[in-house]
């Protein structure tokens, strides 16, 4: 099956920023799905914020699950097994369920310090969401947070968001940012 073209773009968007901006994430160590949120690498950041913008809306279906997992096998080096990404999308739904979105956005803001790791995860995250060629509310609201808690104004956040959508060639909703 052919994936959307709107992926196609978004992995293509996402090649560009990854050969300008981001280390080799195959490199990187993993995290332990099981021990919780102590991982301070960048690759388990992107994970992270990746998962609370898809599970934004309450629920992570089969399709969102498989557009994530493409694009963290683009972002690894195609170094992602379908039963790591399982392992950790499950390890997340406890945590989220546990100690809430708030919680997991802070935690992931102080395990993200230095400005370019914050703007290399935010653009992924806004990546994922508009995976589907929408913005869902409640991703923007996840994407807000995760903005504020990295010290970045609403406006900033609007501005990276009309960016990547403008890069992947969407039209913005008339009430959109």
């Amino acid at each position: 099956m052919e994936p959307p073209a709107t992926l196609l773009r978004a992995r293509e968007l996402l090649a560009r920023h990854t050969e300008r901006d981001l280390p080799d994430l195959a490199s990187l160590s993993r995290r332990d799905p099981a021990g919780g949120r102590r991982d301070d690498s960048l690759y388990g950041v992107l994970l992270e914020a990746a998962f609370l913008v898809a599970a934004a809306d309450g629920e992570l279906t089969r399709e969102e699950v498989g557009e994530l997992a493409d694009l963290i096998a683009r972002m690894a080096g195609q170094s992602v097994s379908p039963g790591e990404l399982s392992d950790s999308i499950a390890a997340y739904a406890t945590q989220l369920e546990q100690v809430g979105r708030g919680a997991m956005i802070d935690a992931l803001a102080a395990s993200c310090p230095d400005a370019a790791g914050r703007r290399q995860v935010l653009h992924f995250a806004i990546l994922v969401a508009l995976c589907d060629r929408e913005l869902a509310p409640s991703e923007l609201f996840v994407l807000h947070s995760l903005g504020r808690a990295f010290g970045l104004a609403t406006d900033q956040v609007n501005g990276a968001v009309r960016q990547l959508r403008d890069g992947l060639g969407l039209t913005p909703p008339t009430d959109a940012t």
